[in-house]
């Protein structure tokens, strides 16, 4: 996956799946945190930021087949 393939996936995410990514794999060189870290962080429920993070994952893999 390139750089262009990521920014098209990033695209496609809502505002809460991009920030529940970013936080989760340590994207913009922070350290990765876990769900309830984020949930804390986010002032969200766990299962609901493990949604957003589901449904990021499902789109990634979407993209990924269409290739």
């Amino acid at each position: 996956m390139d750089k262009k393939d990521l920014s098209t996936w990033f695209k496609s995410l809502s505002e809460e799946e991009k920030e529940v990514v970013k936080l989760r794999f340590g994207i913009d060189g922070e350290e990765p945190l876990t769900l309830k870290e984020i949930s804390l962080k986010l002032g969200k429920k766990v299962n609901n930021v493990n949604f957003f993070e589901i449904n990021a994952i499902q789109k990634l893999r979407e993209l990924l087949l269409i290739k």
